[in-house]
């Protein structure tokens, strides 16, 4: 997908639902995050946002398992165990059983690596003494922390920038603050080799150039890639579809409303509501499917309907503001069909309609709510959400 962070989060949010919540909490305690400690449903969604505290500690042994996974590929194959020779970050470790493959390692450490460095760095692959460097670098809530965190074939650098006292400092980021030296770091250190490729567990397949999925029939740019072995079992792109359109290509039309000889099978790339909701705004080419021609059958996908906010189980502080009255909030929804009308309802109370800008300003009360959407064709979507009035 088009990259920019704002669209981003939202994909993320849908790989964390289709993964699971429980098995990716589950990774990062095998992953050795031990302040990881409250339940998956504590976290939510955002844990893949950030949403949980890590000590910098065990991010870097994070960063070195995956690296030691890919320096000891070949002797995990053969069953060798032995240990490291020399001082760094093999020293004293077994040959633990890696608990992702070297093929998962390989491609995440690769994608870090090409990571856009900072200005002093932007250009450094022209230069025979950089170092290849995989990287990351993050900032908490209330700029309290900024932190960077790189790998390469040899060494794991993690650097902190903060105050002691854990106060919060505007513009501490880790970027500008932590970036700069994990840079001046490495430069200090012995050279080290990029990471051997692990082909073994990879295997070449055809990949769909707007989805990265595994291309089907009805994908048109594609790219000859390699994967790891295990990617697949997933699904291929469910994003490109085979549409028949009438002859004008304006109107979806069925053999229960049209000549299906007069029709043109087309290619399209659809996304579910909340997607196309972020999407469209990066892709000024991208296009909705045409309309249902009218007096068709077809049936509703469930994922015309998507509610933008609130987010499901999220708590809402409502304050007063300068005339020290409750502030009102907006729900806002979208629909795979702009022109549809929606009905809102909370509590089961009916508040409304909406259609083409599909907002609804509302004062809720102190407690838990439901707020329950429903479009022309009957299709629903329902989140629960906790309110705290100010003053209340």
């Amino acid at each position: 997908f088009a990259s920019g962070m704002s669209f981003e989060f939202p994909i993320l949010l849908i790989i964390l639902t289709k993964f699971g919540i429980e098995k990716f909490h589950y990774s990062l305690q095998k992953l050795g995050f031990s302040t990881i400690k409250k339940s998956p449903q504590h976290y939510g969604l955002s844990l893949i946002l950030g949403g949980a505290e890590v000590n910098l500690w065990d991010l870097v042994s994070a960063y070195g398992m995956m690296a030691r996974t890919l320096n000891r590929y070949p002797d995990i194959e053969a069953g060798i165990n032995r240990k490291a020779t020399y001082l760094n970050m093999d020293a004293n470790y077994d040959i633990e059983k890696p608990i992702f493959n070297a093929a998962t390692c390989w491609f995440t450490l690769q994608a870090m690596r090409e990571v856009k460095r900072p200005e002093d760095d932007i250009n450094w692959e022209l230069f025979e003494t950089s170092q290849q460097i995989a990287w990351k670098t993050g900032t908490s809530f209330g700029f309290r922390d900024a932190w960077a965190v790189g790998t390469n074939s040899k060494y794991v650098v993690g650097v902190w920038v903060g105050n002691a006292d854990g106060e919060g400092r505007p513009g501490l980021i880790g970027r500008e603050a932590a970036a700069p030296i994990l840079f001046d770091v490495f430069s200090a250190l012995p050279q080290a080799d990029w990471f051997y490729q692990p082909f073994d567990e990879m295997e070449q397949v055809s990949i769909c150039s707007k989805s990265g999925y595994r291309a089907n029939e009805a994908c048109i740019q594609t790219q000859d890639k390699q994967i790891p072995k295990r990617s697949l079992n997933t699904e291929p792109c469910t994003y490109h579809e085979f549409l028949f359109l009438d002859s004008s290509e304006t109107y979806q039309v069925n053999s229960s409303c049209y000549n299906m000889s007069l029709a043109k099978r087309r290619s399209w790339f659809t996304l579910p509501a909340v997607a196309e909701y972020f999407y469209k705004n990066h892709d000024p080419n991208y296009r909705k499917p045409p309309q249902v021609y009218p007096g068709c059958e077809t049936s509703n996908r469930n994922n015309d309907l998507a509610i933008i906010y609130p987010k499901s189980n999220s708590e809402i502080f409502i304050p007063l503001n300068f005339e020290e009255v409750n502030e009102a909030i907006f729900f806002e929804a979208t629909h795979i069909n702009e022109s549809i009308v929606l009905y809102w309802h909370l509590d089961n109370s009916y508040i409304g309609s909406t259609k083409n800008i599909h907002q609804k300003k509302y004062i809720p009360s102190n407690g838990t709510h439901t707020l329950t959407i429903i479009d022309e064709k009957g299709n629903s979507e329902m989140v629960t959400f906790e309110v705290t009035v100010s003053g209340n």
